[in-house]
């Protein structure tokens, strides 16, 4: 998040929403961009993920897909993750849905396998992804086995950016290798969230209390940061915790 370059829509816009590119197409691309007006400060984008894509499909656009599948979703037996939507049953899928209006109402699915694009590629079920949570708290291991090495992971928590926001009840001091750095309620919080049409997710953990917390929806709303701090106010046993979220 601190290539210096500046947050134009050419990429983004086909590889997360129309699928319509080639690598030689994004590389052509990429000649018209100019330097950030913030130079190499920390600037959250998707185009450090679709550059990033870039190096690990060189051989092809999606090449990216069976680097993260045999480096982390097979190693940690997460089988219900995959870049591939056309994989799933029908049936399987969260459909997405709007609750901007009245009544809730569903509306089109817009991902394909050609728009899963490295800075938003997954579809997936909170179990699989608690998976992913558990293996950065115990650094590699589960149940008494070693799935991912210990020095990457650790590298993901660690600042290498510094960040001063606020994002809804998490303040934001800084940024690993895809990790937010920050805190809620004075306790340090490593989390990513996501969002796309009809859709949003919390992904989130407390390294010094092991313990962290996955909610997906299939609609774009805030009602999941709302159940993790739920979540963790029951696990750290505050007073009151049902009572002050009750009306929330």
């Amino acid at each position: 998040m601190r290539h210096g370059m500046e947050d134009r829509w050419p990429i983004v816009l086909r590889t997360a929403y129309s699928g319509d590119f080639t690598r030689a197409k994004l590389v052509a691309l990429l000649k018209d961009y100019q330097p950030s007006e913030n130079g190499k400060t920390f600037d959250y984008n998707n185009l450090g993920y679709n550059l990033l894509g870039l190096v690990l499909g060189r051989e092809g656009v999606h090449g990216w897909k069976r680097a993260v599948e045999a480096e982390v979703l097979a190693p940690l037996g997460m089988a219900q993750t995959t870049a591939q939507v056309s994989e799933l049953a029908e049936e399987r899928i969260a459909l997405p849905h709007n609750l901007a209006t009245a009544t809730i109402s569903r509306i089109p699915l817009l991902k394909a396998d050609a728009n899963l694009h490295a800075a938003g590629g997954h579809f997936s079920t909170a179990s699989s992804l608690a998976r992913f949570v558990a293996a950065h708290i115990a650094g590699g291991n589960m149940e008494g086995e070693r799935f991912l090495p210990e020095a990457p992971l650790l590298l993901t928590q660690q600042r290498h950016s510094r960040q001063d926001r606020q994002f809804g009840d998490y303040h934001r001091t800084g940024w690993g290798y895809g990790w937010d750095i920050g805190d809620y309620e004075g306790e340090p919080l490593l989390h990513r969230f996501g969002a796309f049409s009809g859709y949003r997710t919390h992904m989130s953990f407390m390294p010094e209390r092991d313990i962290g917390v996955v909610v997906l929806a299939n609609a774009t709303t805030p009602a999941v940061d709302l159940m993790a701090n739920y979540i963790y106010e029951w696990l750290l046993d505050r007073d009151e915790v049902t009572k002050r979220f009750a009306h929330s």
